[in-house]
C-alpha cells in the first residue's frame, strides 16, 4: 500500500469510496449529499483547496484523505472492504507528514467508532458545535506536534 497525491481522473472514483465509506456507519440523513452531488463536492473542494491523496495498492483505492493546510484534515475515509487493516492509520501518519503542526478534524457524534479510533491515536476532544444545516452534533478533535 502507498498514500500518494489523488489524479484528476481518480475523483470519480474517489468520491465513490467517500460514500460507501459513509454509508458504511449507518449514520446518514436525509441531509447527506447524493453519490452524484457528492462528485461534484470533490471536484469543488480540489479547486478550492484541498490536498487530495489516496491509499491504493496495485488493484484499487483503499482510501482518502483531504487537507486543508495549515492544519485541518478535512476528511479521511477507508472503503468499507478494507476498515480495520491499517488503511486509516497509514492515511493518518501520512497527514501528520505534511501537516507538520497541530491538526484540527471534526466528526459526527453519532460516529462513534470514529470518535474512539480518534481517541486513540492521540487526539483529544476539544469542543462540540450542532450543524442545523446537517441536523448533526460534531465532535471537534485536535492533536498537538510535539517537535523533536
Amino acid at each position: 500500500m502507498i498514500v500518494r497525491a489523488a489524479i484528476p481522473d481518480e475523483y470519480d472514483a474517489i468520491a465513490t469510496l467517500w460514500y460507501d465509506s459513509w454509508m458504511s456507519i449507518g449514520i446518514s440523513n436525509e441531509t447527506d449529499l447524493p453519490l452524484d452531488e457528492l462528485k461534484q463536492r470533490l471536484r469543488q473542494e480540489v479547486a478550492a483547496g484541498w490536498s487530495l491523496f489516496v491509499a491504493s495498492d496495485e488493484t484499487a483505492l483503499l482510501g482518502m484523505l483531504a487537507l486543508k493546510p495549515p492544519g485541518h484534515l478535512d476528511q479521511i475515509f477507508v472503503s468499507p472492504g478494507h476498515q480495520g487493516k491499517g488503511v486509516g492509520r497509514a492515511l493518518l501518519a501520512f497527514a501528520r507528514q505534511q501537516l507538520t503542526g497541530d491538526i484540527h478534524l471534526w466528526t459526527a457524534a453519532e460516529n462513534l467508532k470514529a470518535s474512539a479510533w480518534y481517541l486513540r491515536e492521540g487526539f483529544v476532544e476539544t469542543h462540540r458545535t450542532y450543524v442545523e444545516k446537517n441536523r448533526r452534533e460534531r465532535v471537534h478533535y485536535a492533536w498537538r506536534h510535539q517537535p523533536l
